[in-house]
C-alpha cells in the first residue's frame, strides 16, 4: 500500500500548487483590472468636468446676450452713478 500512499500523496501535491497557481493568477489579474478601472474612472471624471464647463461657458453666454445694449459714454461726461462715471479721476467719484 505505500505506492498507493504515494500517488495520493503526488495527487494532492499536484493539486495543491494547481489551486495556488490559479489563486495567483486571479489575485494578478485583478490586480491589472483595478489598474484599468481607476484610469477609465479618471478619464470619465476629467470629460465630465470638461461637458459641464462647455454648459457652464454656454449658459453664460446665453445670458449675456440677453443683456440690452448700453449706447457709448464719454467718461467725461458720465453721471457718476454709472461704471463710466467711477472711472473718472477728478477727486469726487473715485472710491
Amino acid at each position: 500500500m505505500s505506492w498507493l500512499t504515494r500517488w495520493l500523496a503526488a495527487i494532492g501535491a499536484l493539486l495543491a500548487a494547481l489551486g495556488a497557481a490559479v489563486l495567483y493568477g486571479r489575485s494578478k489579474g485583478k490586480a491589472a483590472e483595478q489598474g484599468k478601472t481607476r484610469a477609465a474612472q479618471d478619464a470619465a471624471a476629467t470629460a465630465q468636468a470638461s461637458v459641464h464647463a462647455h454648459e457652464v461657458r454656454n449658459e453664460v453666454e446665453n445670458e449675456t446676450a440677453k443683456l440690452p445694449d448700453a449706447p457709448p459714454q464719454s467718461v467725461a461726461t458720465a453721471d457718476p452713478a454709472t461704471a463710466a462715471g467711477r472711472l473718472r479721476d477728478d477727486g469726487w467719484t473715485r472710491d
